[in-house]
C-alpha cells in the first residue's frame, strides 16, 4: 500500500509539470515601445492600407522597397511601418482590428500561411498572445481586463 501511494505521488509530481507545460499561456509577453505610447490610430492604419496594397506581391523583388517608400511617402503609415519594423515583418503582413478597448494585431506568414497575434492596449502595451479571439477575460492581467471585449453568450 504505502509503495503505491509513492508510485502516485511521484508520477503526480513528474505528470503535473508537464501537464502545465503543454497547456498554452494567453500572454507570453508585454512590452512598452514608444511609438504605441498613445496606443494605436487605428483611423491611420485605414487610411494606409490602400497605399500598401499597391506594392507588388510577396513574390516581387520590389515588394520589400515599394513598402518602405509607400510608409516613409504616407504620414498615416507611419505607425504601422513602426510596428512592422518592431515585429520584423513587413507592413502588407499585418492586419490590425477592433477587439473591445484594444487593436488586435494579426501577423500573417505567407510561406507556411501561420499567424501570429499580438493585442496592442489603448496605453501602449503590446501583448504577445494567442487568437484574442479565443481568449477569456481572466485571461488578461487584472490591470487589462477593463479593455476587454463585453461577451454576451
Amino acid at each position: 500500500m504505502h509503495n503505491k501511494s509513492c508510485r502516485i505521488l511521484l508520477l503526480s509530481i513528474i505528470l503535473l509539470p508537464l501537464y502545465t507545460l503543454a497547456m498554452p499561456i494567453p500572454i507570453t509577453s508585454i512590452q512598452h515601445p514608444d511609438f504605441l505610447k498613445g496606443g494605436f490610430n487605428l483611423t491611420d492604419y485605414q487610411q494606409c492600407q490602400p497605399q500598401l496594397a499597391q506594392c507588388p506581391s510577396y513574390q516581387n523583388s520590389h515588394h520589400a522597397s515599394c513598402l518602405t517608400n509607400t510608409i516613409k511617402q504616407f504620414p498615416s503609415c507611419q505607425q504601422t511601418g513602426q510596428l512592422a519594423d518592431f515585429l520584423g515583418v513587413f507592413a502588407s503582413q499585418l492586419t490590425l482590428s477592433k477587439f473591445g478597448q484594444f487593436t488586435k494585431v494579426r501577423i500573417y506568414f505567407p510561406g507556411d500561411g501561420g499567424n501570429a497575434y499580438y493585442l496592442i492596449s489603448p496605453t501602449g502595451q503590446l501583448l504577445n498572445t494567442l487568437n484574442p479571439d479565443k481568449l477569456k477575460q481572466n485571461d488578461f492581467p487584472s490591470q487589462l481586463q477593463n479593455y476587454f471585449p463585453n461577451k454576451s453568450n
